[in-house]
């Protein structure tokens, strides 16, 4: 059955200026287990409200919601008021990375990601009785064991299986639980490279959105692609973590609201889960260390704060501007000046697939930290 959507649902209810509604942007940024750091960002932002040139406003839910990779499946868990379960899903997370990914390559020791030699041998290398070891003095036997080898290597698509982590956006994600204006989680594809975003109401049933999300939040190598995914826009196949190319939905964000017919003043709240500086490794990498760093911690790094300079710079242009009187345009669009919070961690959080307890717990109470700080500055709006 096709998803009807909810039409003029404007939770910033009271809240106009001069017959403008007031709508609050929501953009949460990929990071993996860092996620859990917009969990406490929300918290702090239901419990004390969003600073903005009108005033501090309280939202049960923002109007619109872009998410990429872990911000995809907070932002869908955001859009459908699930904050509670949210949270909790989280908690239950921490410490128990099984309820997110299963690994025959990984084990957890105290608070590490170890790798696990047996495991990696026994998935390559088939098991063998002392006879047919003896038999590899054999070239022929050895030609055979290494065409068997080199099979597995061209099937093997992750080092990890996020099973439990599909399971979950299955239970919690459904289309007619949505509340919000728009929400859009945001891909890859890696066959043809392309970046593809879609709303809500553009996934015809609740199994098409719910893999969309696992496709955002799909970390290259640690876990296979999805599939294929299709919504009225398009269909696409073998499918990962949108971070690869926009980390942070900034630009998603400003291209919807300028398609926006309504008359209404608009507000940004961008949440990332980096600090903007790629930190010093403090450990010798393992495969999957040097995988996630090299892609999460050091480009999208790049890429991300390049994303917020840029909409910031344009934006203070556009303010100076209006100050003088003067209009700026682009493609003959008149260019306006929107009110922005961003929110980031002031340190750095744990690795991005870091799922322990302390870790987690750690993000979430830092994000309700920072936003609780930000949100006391006079100059946040």
């Amino acid at each position: 059955m096709e998803h009807q959507a909810k039409k003029n649902l404007y939770l910033v209810k009271g809240h106009t200026l001069e017959g403008k509604v007031i709508k609050i942007i929501l953009v949460l940024s990929g990071g993996g287990a860092k996620g859990a750091f917009q969990v406490g960002v929300w918290q702090a932002l239901r419990e004390y409200g969003i600073l903005t040139k009108y005033g501090i406003i309280h939202i049960e839910i923002p109007h619109v919601i872009f998410g990429i990779s872990a911000g995809a499946l907070n932002g869908a868990m955001i859009a459908q008021g699930k904050e509670q379960e949210l949270a909790a899903m989280w908690k239950k997370i921490a410490g128990h990375p099984e309820e997110v990914y299963t690994s025959d390559f990984f084990e957890f020791e105290g608070q590490k990601i170890k790798i696990k030699g047996k495991g990696i041998m026994n998935h390559f290398i088939p098991e063998m009785t002392f006879l047919e070891k003896a038999g590899l003095i054999f070239k022929g036997r050895r030609k055979k064991l290494y065409k068997q080898i080199e099979a597995k290597l061209r099937a093997f698509k992750a080092i990890s299986d996020n099973t439990p982590l599909a399971n979950k956006v299955k239970k919690h994600v459904l289309l007619e639980d949505f509340k919000c204006e728009a929400y859009h989680p945001g891909f890859v594809s890696i066959r043809d490279g392309a970046y593809y975003n879609s709303p809500h109401t553009d996934y015809l049933e609740d199994s098409e959105l719910q893999k969309a999300i696992l496709a955002s939040a799909t970390i290259p190598v640690a876990w296979k692609p999805v599939d294929q995914v299709t919504s009225k826009r398009f269909t696409v196949n073998s499918l990962v973590d949108g971070a690869l190319r926009n980390v942070t939905p900034l630009g998603d964000a400003v291209k919807y609201i300028q398609n926006d017919t309504e008359n209404c003043e608009y507000h940004f709240v961008v949440v990332s889960c980096h600090t903007g500086k790629t930190e010093l490794m403090k450990k010798e990498p393992n495969v999957l260390d040097i995988a996630l760093r090299s892609t999460y911690d050091i480009a999208m790094n790049e890429v991300l704060q390049n994303d917020i300079n840029t909409f910031t710079r344009i934006n203070d242009l556009v303010r100076q501007a209006n100050e003088k009187g003067v209009d700026l345009f682009h493609k003959g669009r008149k260019l306006k000046e929107y009110g922005i919070t961003i929110i980031k961690p002031s340190r750095e959080l744990g690795e991005t697939y870091d799922f322990t307890r302390d870790t987690i717990h750690d993000s979430i109470n830092h994000g309700y930290k920072v936003t609780k700080e930000e949100l006391s500055k006079p100059n946040s709006a």
